[in-house]
């Protein structure tokens, strides 16, 4: 009996309701080819989505993995934003088998249902019917503000998302405790989900809390009881969302950018009301498009992207000034707030570059303050408030404006329909959601690229590297930068690297590197470049280096790549390969993408540890002096005999010189040889002929024949040194013999190299 009920009960919603679900299937279809996600045909982005899934895959080799251990290295990597998303990506690899492009374009589909979900509940509260709703959703959904920032991923989900965090909040602060017990911890839920999902939209859903909260007390709409208890679980809401989060990435805060660069992604009034070409299919088949290139203008691509709001804006005054409402006015306050933030520090109005910038073709997306028009007066805020001075891209705050007027929208419809004017509200839907779109050739051919690009990765590059470097090898990819690739290969070959991919992760690997792996950064003079890779191999930090033929970075957007690139990376990179391939201590092996180092199983051990004792000595890292071979000093006072330099009852320089440059860093000074009378003798370091002091010696150890007398390991030169003097100065009356010094840079000091 309870079956065939069931049965009726679903039957009978089945009918109900039969047209709602055509039509929001039909809706959401459109959405996902908007957006750009068809598993099994299409991604919506490639660089990022490579970046991502490189957790993923780590994540996907242990059971319920939330830190990668296949790069970043040598500490178990945390995602710096996404960990919901990718989270979930992992367990569709491991439980459905999917690749890990289809596997992302499954979770770009779970978003997208639960941000259609959030817009349909956000809308019906705001006062429209189920189907107003789910045609509302899919304009929504297929705003540039959410289906083009699918380049930069997880803040396209959390854009996706923001009309469920904004229902939360109206639904929260009306709520009664005793109407529905769940909605708390389902708030503290969609906080988590938030703040693991995308930083920015997390610091919206924080502030349009406290801006609704404020408004609905400041109105009577709210008790101070009801109004204090909410301030003070928001307050714990957030607090542990952010604990959570901060604790997770074992770090409290990143570095803070020049305000130019806040000013330089800040909105431009002007884009505002008219759309940048090559965004939407329609207004460029109009010719009402304007091209805009970051030659031209400050900020990047992004900046003008998502910024035309002209529709929005048109309904949302509509709303303001004939209907009534009791959310609207919150709805204003936290548009207006957004519109005022995504302007950054300064005012623009169709601001561009000056001529003489564009002429030298020597710029960035910084905007220095005296292009401005004027200050806006939030300079302060993204100076010193928490959260907000995190946020460089400060245009991003439109998505807060956007969405704030997408409830004024809604609330204009609800006017329709109540004059029983809805097909009006559904044409006028349908006919904005037809603005949004971009060129469908256009975005079908690529997001299919997308696809197709990620698996070619798997046939160019993984299979290379499972063919040449056995599991859990250590390796590292030369010069290290910002390397999107190596989440991405290291994981699905099962390997592990320092490098990684991100800005952020980057910082939190670079502060656990061996000194060894910091050196790797740039090719400068190619035979310290050399001696690095030397180095870092024969301190066993790592197995094998390897010499990619393609950008790290870049590669990770666009594959496969230019033929031009590989052989102009080949030709780089071809002094070294060459000096590898012929030193018998070593393996080469070169392939059509990559190149790998190691040390030979043959390898004369010995004399690479001497030659590389002698290379640190010719480097710009280490001061020398052996008393073997008398080179790089100078001496006025001693003798030297059998190998010694020893006293000879004269005051003065026993050694001095030699006047050489050194780079700044932590270094440690050796000196060998022996000493009687220790008060009698003083070393002193200095730069810039004397001028300028580093360090003065007195205490030495005098035990052990050619034993090391001073030993001092925290030398620190604070910045580069021109001309390094080593002076050991002695009396008529000092009793020593110094066999040799070492002024060496710690870089090069690890695993026990004396």
């Amino acid at each position: 009996m309870r079956i065939l009920e069931v049965k009726e009960t679903t039957m009978a919603f089945l009918r109900q309701y039969a047209l709602e679900i055509i039509l929001f299937n039909t809706l959401f279809l459109f959405v996902i080819f908007v957006y750009g996600s068809i598993p099994f045909v299409a991604m919506p982005t490639l660089g990022q989505a490579v970046w991502a899934s490189g957790f993923a895959e780590s994540f996907a080799k242990e059971d319920f993995a939330i830190y990668a251990t296949h790069f970043g290295l040598p500490e178990k990597a945390p995602i710096a934003f996404g960990l919901a998303g990718v989270f979930l990506q992992s367990l569709y690899i491991k439980y459905l088998h999917l690749q890990a492009g289809d596997a992302y374009s499954f979770v770009s589909v779970t978003y997208l249902l639960l941000a259609a979900f959030g817009t349909i509940k956000f809308s019906m509260f705001l006062g429209t019917t189920l189907r107003t709703s789910i045609l509302a959703s899919a304009f929504y959904l297929t705003l540039p503000l959410v289906w083009w920032h699918s380049l930069y991923s997880f803040l396209s989900f959390g854009f996706a998302l923001m009309p469920l965090y904004i229902y939360m909040i109206f639904f929260i602060i009306k709520n009664k405790s005793e109407e529905n017990k769940y909605t708390y911890p389902a708030f503290l839920a969609m906080s988590i989900l938030a703040v693991f999902t995308d930083g920015y939209t997390f610091v919206m859903f924080a502030l349009s809390y406290f801006l609704i909260l404020f408004v609905s007390f400041v109105s009577k709409k709210t008790t101070f009881k009801k109004a204090a208890y909410l301030f003070l679980y928001a307050i714990f809401v957030f607090a542990i969302s952010y604990l959570l989060y901060t604790n997770y990435i074992n770090e409290s805060s990143f570095d803070v950018w020049s305000m130019d660069y806040y000013r330089g992604f800040g909105i431009d009034l002007a884009m505002l009301f008219s759309p940048s070409k090559e965004i939407f299919w329609i207004y460029d088949i109009l010719g009402l498009s304007v091209v805009r290139t970051p030659v031209e203008f400050f900020g990047d691509d992004s900046v003008w992207a998502v910024s035309f709001s002209l529709a929005l804006l048109v309904f949302a005054l509509m709303a303001l000034f004939f209907v009534k409402n009791e959310y609207k006015i919150q709805l204003l306050i936290i548009a207006l707030f957004g519109l005022y933030l995504s302007l950054g520090p300064s005012l623009k109005m169709n601001s561009k570059r000056p001529i003489e910038q564009i002429n030298i073709k020597n710029f960035d997306n910084a905007m220095k303050e005296e292009y401005a028009i004027a200050a806006t007066g939030n300079e302060f805020l993204y100076k010193y408030f928490p959260g907000i001075k995190n946020m460089r891209a400060t245009y991003r705050w439109i998505g807060l404006f956007q969405v704030a007027l997408f409830g004024l929208l809604i609330i204009f419809l609800s006017k329709l329909e109540s004059q029983n004017k809805r097909y009006l509200a559904y044409s006028l839907l349908l006919f904005l959601a037809a603005l949004n779109i971009p060129d469908p050739s256009v975005r079908l051919k690529n997001i299919i690229y997308n696809r197709d690009s990620m698996m070619q990765m798997d046939k160019d590059l993984v299979s290379l590297l499972k063919q040449h470097i056995k599991a859990n090898s250590k390796v590292a990819f030369v010069p290290y930068y910002n390397d999107h690739f190596a989440n991405y290969l290291a994981a699905k070959s099962d390997i592990r690297t320092y490098n990684v991919g991100g800005d952020k992760n980057l910082e939190l690997a670079m502060k656990n590197w061996p000194q060894t792996m910091l050196t790797l950064s740039e090719i400068t003079v190619p035979s310290k470049f050399i001696y690095n890779i030397e180095n870092i191999l024969l301190s066993k930090d790592v197995d094998y280096i390897i010499f990619p033929y393609f950008d790290m970075l870049w590669g990770a957007y666009e594959w496969p790549r230019e033929d031009k690139e590989i052989i102009s990376k080949k030709l780089i990179y071809s002094e070294y390969v060459n000096y590898f391939k012929n030193n018998p201590n070593f393996d080469l092996i070169e392939t059509e993408y990559f190149s790998f180092v190691s040390i030979s199983k043959n390898a004369d051990l010995k004399y690479l540890q001497n030659n590389k004792e002698k290379k640190i000595c010719e480097s710009k890292n280490a001061i020398c002096f052996d008393a073997k071979t008398q080179e790089l000093t100078f001496s006025n006072v001693g003798v030297l005999k059998d190998n010694v330099l020893s006293t000879n009852a004269q005051s003065g320089a026993l050694l001095f010189g030699p006047y050489l440059p050194l780079q700044k860093g932590e270094y440690s000074f050796e000196v060998y040889g022996k000493v009687s009378n220790q008060d009698t003798m003083f070393i002193q370091i200095s730069d810039n002929l004397g001028k300028k002091s580093i360090g003065i010696f007195k205490d030495f150890n005098m035990t052990g024949e050619r034993d090391t007398i001073l030993k001092v390991d925290n030398l620190v030169l604070e910045k580069d040194s021109n001309a390094v003097e080593i002076a050991i100065l002695v009396s008529k009356d000092t009793k020593a013999e110094i066999h040799g010094y070492r002024l060496i840079n710690k870089i090069y000091l690890d695993k026990g190299i004396k």
